[in-house]
């Protein structure tokens, strides 16, 4: 018997891809700002609505959002930022970061009870509801950053509530000072 016959794995080839890159250290170099090169790309498109970052993985995505987050809230008018991480453990990338001490203008400060992600029985759905009263309390706060699970969703998870599959259009009452001239609340 041949050794293809015998080794199932040699009946089928596996696709793969293989990137060799130049490794001259340019992607982890920081500018004056202390943005590396991907960060710089995304903050040249700040003033952008919608903004998608596919980068690979430790390549400073949730770090860029700090940087672009901050200046929407400092330079283009937005008054608070949800950021919404699709799992818990993703949430410590946005723990309190001093970006000044690397050039940039201000330092990224998520106040403790505005991080979702670290709060006690977060996955628990009887304590969905103080989760749910916490993004309540936040947006009618001064507070400026919330750091929010996606899996959470921000009615409570009520039966028949849209939001189980789409968690930030459900429920959410603009309160009075965030709305826009000619915004009815709710």
């Amino acid at each position: 018997m041949s050794e293809q016959a015998s080794n199932p794995t040699s009946a089928y080839t596996v696709p793969s891809v293989s990137i060799i890159t130049a490794r001259t250290g340019a992607s982890s170099k920081a500018n004056a700002l202390g943005m590396r090169a991907m960060q710089e790309r995304a903050y040249a498109k700040r003033g952008e609505q919608y903004l998608l970052i596919k980068s690979p993985p430790a390549s400073g995505k949730s770090r860029a959002l700090m940087f672009i987050a901050l200046d929407k809230l400092n330079n283009q008018g937005l008054r608070q930022a949800i950021i919404v991480v699709p799992e818990r453990s993703i949430g410590g990338s946005f723990a309190d970061e001093p970006l000044s001490q690397h050039g940039f203008y201000w330092d990224w400060q998520v106040a403790p009870q505005w991080n979702l992600c670290n709060a006690p029985g977060v996955d628990e759905p009887r304590l969905a509801k103080s989760k749910v009263d916490a993004v309540r309390k936040f947006l009618e706060s001064t507070g400026k950053a919330l750091l929010h699970p996606c899996h959470l969703p921000l009615c409570g998870g009520r039966v028949g509530c849209p939001s189980v599959r789409q968690p930030l259009d459900c429920h959410r009452r603009v309160p009075p000072r965030l709305q826009q001239p000619g915004q009815q609340a709710g």
